[in-house]
């Protein structure tokens, strides 16, 4: 799995996947999660097909452990609207 952080939000490519692109204006929170190699779970609302976020039912996205994680963890916090 590849995670890259963009001006816009994060991208997570994962082989045999579909890329899945969640930006800023989509995400609700983040938290380290995990007991024995701890990663990001972040939370975050759907974009419709037409580019709206629809704020019915938020999904849950797992982002494995990285190296430098916890900048990785406050990049995000820092971006995520209140």
């Amino acid at each position: 799995m590849r995670l890259e952080l963009t001006a816009d939000g994060v991208t997570v490519r994962a082989p045999v996947q579909a890329t899945t692109q969640i930006q800023f204006r989509q995400m609700i929170t983040c938290e380290e999660a995990g007991r024995f190699m701890p990663g990001v779970s972040l939370v975050y609302w759907p974009v419709s097909a037409e580019g709206i976020v629809e704020m019915d039912v938020p999904r849950t996205l797992f982002l494995p452990a990285v190296a430098r994680q916890d900048e990785l963890l406050a990049a995000l916090q820092e971006r995520i609207p209140e």
